[in-house]
Protein backbone atom coordinates (compact mmCIF):
# COMPACT_ATOMS: atom_id res chain seq x y z
CA UNK A 1 0.00 0.00 0.00
CA UNK A 2 1.58 3.25 -0.99
CA UNK A 3 1.94 6.00 1.82
CA UNK A 4 0.52 8.50 0.04
CA UNK A 5 -2.76 7.41 0.63
CA UNK A 6 -2.92 7.55 4.35
CA UNK A 7 -3.37 11.35 3.75
CA UNK A 8 -6.77 11.24 2.36
CA UNK A 9 -8.71 10.64 5.12
CA UNK A 10 -7.89 13.79 6.68
CA UNK A 11 -7.71 16.04 3.10
CA UNK A 12 -11.28 14.42 3.02
CA UNK A 13 -12.49 15.69 6.34
CA UNK A 14 -11.04 19.20 6.05
CA UNK A 15 -12.58 19.54 2.52
CA UNK A 16 -15.92 18.20 3.79
CA UNK A 17 -15.68 20.58 6.30
CA UNK A 18 -15.09 23.19 4.41
CA UNK A 19 -18.36 22.61 1.70
CA UNK A 20 -20.58 21.37 4.44
CA UNK A 21 -19.67 23.54 7.51
CA UNK A 22 -20.62 20.45 9.77
CA UNK A 23 -17.57 18.89 11.55
CA UNK A 24 -19.70 16.05 12.79
CA UNK A 25 -20.64 14.74 9.43
CA UNK A 26 -16.93 15.36 8.02
CA UNK A 27 -15.60 13.45 10.46
CA UNK A 28 -17.60 10.67 9.85
CA UNK A 29 -16.71 10.68 6.74
CA UNK A 30 -13.35 10.63 7.73
CA UNK A 31 -13.77 7.43 9.67
CA UNK A 32 -15.44 5.57 7.08
CA UNK A 33 -12.72 6.54 4.32
CA UNK A 34 -9.68 5.24 6.40
CA UNK A 35 -11.42 2.22 7.86
CA UNK A 36 -11.84 1.74 4.06
CA UNK A 37 -8.12 2.37 3.56
CA UNK A 38 -7.11 -0.47 6.18
CA UNK A 39 -9.86 -2.94 4.73
CA UNK A 40 -8.78 -2.40 0.89
CA UNK A 41 -11.97 -1.37 0.37
CA UNK A 42 -14.07 -4.23 1.55
CA UNK A 43 -17.18 -2.91 3.03
CA UNK A 44 -18.34 -5.16 5.38
CA UNK A 45 -14.85 -5.63 7.09
CA UNK A 46 -14.79 -1.41 7.15
CA UNK A 47 -17.68 -1.54 9.40
CA UNK A 48 -16.68 -4.33 11.39
CA UNK A 49 -13.22 -2.63 11.90
CA UNK A 50 -15.24 0.98 13.00
CA UNK A 51 -17.44 -0.89 15.46
CA UNK A 52 -14.73 -2.67 16.57
CA UNK A 53 -11.96 0.27 16.92
CA UNK A 54 -15.12 2.93 18.77
CA UNK A 55 -16.11 -0.25 21.52
CA UNK A 56 -12.27 -0.89 22.16
CA UNK A 57 -11.36 2.99 22.74
CA UNK A 58 -14.97 4.10 24.45
CA UNK A 59 -14.54 2.06 26.83
CA UNK A 60 -11.01 2.76 27.59
CA UNK A 61 -10.30 4.02 31.02
CA UNK A 62 -7.90 7.44 30.04
CA UNK A 63 -11.49 7.67 27.44
CA UNK A 64 -13.42 7.54 30.41
CA UNK A 65 -11.93 9.80 32.43
CA UNK A 66 -11.92 12.58 29.84
CA UNK A 67 -15.47 11.69 29.37
CA UNK A 68 -16.45 12.30 33.71
CA UNK A 69 -14.31 14.93 33.59
CA UNK A 70 -15.94 17.05 30.89
CA UNK A 71 -19.22 16.04 32.28
CA UNK A 72 -18.18 18.02 35.86
CA UNK A 73 -17.20 20.82 33.58
CA UNK A 74 -20.25 21.26 31.90
CA UNK A 75 -22.31 20.78 35.37
CA UNK A 76 -20.15 23.75 36.65
CA UNK A 77 -20.72 25.74 33.57
CA UNK A 78 -24.10 25.59 34.27
CA UNK A 79 -24.56 25.89 37.85
CA UNK A 80 -22.66 29.16 37.44
CA UNK A 81 -24.94 30.30 34.43
CA UNK A 82 -27.84 29.72 36.32
CA UNK A 83 -26.78 30.78 40.03
CA UNK A 84 -25.93 34.33 37.94
CA UNK A 85 -22.16 33.99 38.44
CA UNK A 86 -21.00 33.69 34.76
CA UNK A 87 -23.23 36.72 33.93
CA UNK A 88 -21.14 38.43 37.12
CA UNK A 89 -17.71 36.99 36.14
CA UNK A 90 -18.33 38.51 32.17
CA UNK A 91 -19.79 42.03 33.69
CA UNK A 92 -16.64 42.34 35.52
CA UNK A 93 -14.09 41.61 32.56
CA UNK A 94 -16.09 43.36 29.70
CA UNK A 95 -15.37 46.39 32.12
CA UNK A 96 -11.90 46.35 31.89
CA UNK A 97 -12.04 45.67 27.59
CA UNK A 98 -12.34 48.45 25.97
CA UNK A 99 -11.19 46.94 22.23
CA UNK A 100 -10.93 43.84 20.18
CA UNK A 101 -7.34 43.85 21.01
CA UNK A 102 -8.30 44.11 24.92
CA UNK A 103 -10.58 41.41 24.18
CA UNK A 104 -7.97 39.24 22.73
CA UNK A 105 -5.00 40.16 25.43
CA UNK A 106 -7.75 39.45 28.30
CA UNK A 107 -8.09 35.27 26.32
CA UNK A 108 -4.47 34.94 25.70
CA UNK A 109 -3.67 36.16 29.83
CA UNK A 110 -6.51 33.52 31.38
CA UNK A 111 -5.03 30.51 28.88
CA UNK A 112 -1.76 31.24 30.12
CA UNK A 113 -3.11 31.01 33.92
CA UNK A 114 -4.84 27.64 33.22
CA UNK A 115 -1.80 26.38 31.53
CA UNK A 116 0.36 27.46 34.29
CA UNK A 117 -1.88 26.35 36.71
CA UNK A 118 -2.25 22.91 35.36
CA UNK A 119 1.82 22.33 34.69
CA UNK A 120 2.09 23.37 38.25
CA UNK A 121 0.09 20.30 39.13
Amino acid sequence: MDSWIVLLPPLLVIIAALITRNVLISLICGVISAALIVTQGHIGAAVRTIFTCFAYEAFAADHLYTFAFLLVLGLIIQLMTHTGALNAYTRRIRASIHSARGAQLVSLLLSWMFFFRRLSE
